[in-house]
């Protein structure tokens, strides 16, 4: 069984102390005083005192958690984001001062973008110190990290590129569809399936559509996110109603859970590195 150490962790415990993934469920802002600045901020959240590795075939970690107040005294002028959201809070909050015709980002899928974007630059840094020979390897039978970078190419072509954006060429050579998709489709849409390309060879496309991602969803004001698509993200795709909002979430969805398998694996590599 997994214990706490101590029950209080001070700012002199910090560098052994980890806050990824630890989920905050309520904050308040404590004023000391009424002629001075807010004295004390109050998180609390869910601390992740261990991550327990997904057994084998399995493919999520699971946690060791303990109930916990984060707090910071002297705290004033306090400015940050808020996400990534569940289903069961999405905020129709757009940023202070804007009209319902301006332009702002839904705070929400915003700060899902940029935390999941945080995340993949740490886990590409990560994956770097690997041999390149290393990242085209699979784990169980799973896609190997390249060409998880090829299959989330392909997911922002389709639902971002093609069905958003309805650009005239939205596919790159090197995107990687679902094992679905039959090969023929996949030589229309000008896909190269037996493409063999370097990490670096599918991050330049890759990070041109997260960067495309961003401005998109920073940009969109409530009639945008609610916009009924004039194309579905492929011809394969049924032939249904795509709305602008639907087609983002499908992204982002795409992007955290390929995160989570892709770290999974990599752990799996780098033990098996001398």
């Amino acid at each position: 069984m997994t214990e706490v150490s101590q029950a209080v962790w001070t700012d002199a415990d910090f560098a052994q102390m980890g806050w990824h993934d630890c989920r905050v469920h309520a904050a308040a802002l404590v004023e000391d005083d009424d002629d001075l600045p807010p004295g004390r901020l109050l998180l609390d959240l869910d601390y992740i005192v261990r991550w327990v590795e997904p057994a084998r075939r399995r493919k999520h970690f699971t946690f060791w958690i303990a109930p916990a107040t984060l707090v910071f005294d002297q705290a004033w002028d306090i400015t940050g984001t808020l996400g990534p959201c569940t289903a069961a809070w999405r905020p129709q909050a757009f940023a202070q001062g804007a009209d319902a015709g301006q332009t702002a980002p839904m705070v929400s899928e915003y700060a899902q973008g940029t935390a999941i974007e945080t995340r993949w630059a740490a886990t590409l840094d990560r994956a770097r110190l690997l041999p390149e020979g290393k990242l085209h390897e699979r784990v169980d039978g799973e896609w190997s990290f390249g060409e998880t970078q090829r299959h989330l190419l392909f997911a922002s072509d389709a639902w971002l590129g093609n069905a958003v954006l309805e650009e005239e060429a939205p596919y790159h050579s090197l995107g990687l569809p679902a094992g679905g998709m039959p090969p023929e489709d996949a030589a229309k849409l000008g896909l190269t399936l037996e493409a063999t390309p370097t990490l670096d060879e599918v991050l330049a496309p890759r990070l041109a559509r997260m960067a495309a991602m961003r401005r998109v969803v920073g940009g969109l004001t409530p009639a945008g996110l609610d916009r009924v698509c004039g194309r579905k993200p492929a011809d394969p795709y049924p032939d249904e109603e795509y709305v602008v909002r639907r087609c983002l979430k499908v992204v982002l969805k795409e992007e955290a859970e390929h995160h989570r398998y892709a770290t999974r694996d990599l752990a799996v590599l780098e033990a098996g590195q001398p």
